[in-house]
C-alpha cells in the first residue's frame, strides 16, 4: 500500500527541473530599456513636447492647491498621532513608577 501511495505521489508531483526553470537573463540592467524592448512601436503613444502647455496654468494651479491642502492635512494627522503616542508613553511611565513605589512600600512594611 505504501509503495502504491509513493508512486502515485511521484506521478502527481511536478519534476524538479521544471519548477526551477528561470527566465532568461536580460543583457540590460536598466528597467526602462527592458520595458522599451517589450513594447512595440505600434502600441506606444506619441508624446508632444507641448502636451502640458495645452492643459493651461489653471490646471496646475488647482492641483497645487489640492496638493498643499493634502500635505497640511497629513501633517496635522501626523502631529495628532505623535501627541497620542507621547500621552500613552507618559501614562506607561506613570503606571510603572506607581507600581515601583507600591512594591517598595510593601517591602519596607514587610521588613518592619
Amino acid at each position: 500500500m505504501a509503495m502504491a501511495l509513493r508512486s502515485l505521489a511521484g506521478k502527481l508531483r511536478p519534476p524538479v527541473a521544471a519548477t526551477l526553470r528561470r527566465a532568461p537573463a536580460s543583457s540590460s540592467f536598466h528597467p526602462e530599456e527592458k520595458l522599451s524592448s517589450m513594447t512595440s512601436s505600434k502600441t506606444k503613444t506619441p508624446v508632444d513636447d507641448n502636451c502640458f502647455e495645452l492643459l493651461g496654468d489653471k490646471y496646475f494651479e488647482e492641483r497645487s492647491r489640492i496638493f498643499a491642502q493634502l500635505v497640511k492635512e497629513d501633517a496635522r494627522r501626523t502631529e495628532e498621532q505623535i501627541a497620542a503616542y507621547k500621552k500613552l508613553k507618559r501614562a506607561m511611565v506613570a503606571s510603572s513608577l506607581g507600581a515601583a513605589i507600591g512594591i517598595f512600600a510593601l517591602l519596607i512594611r514587610y521588613n518592619e
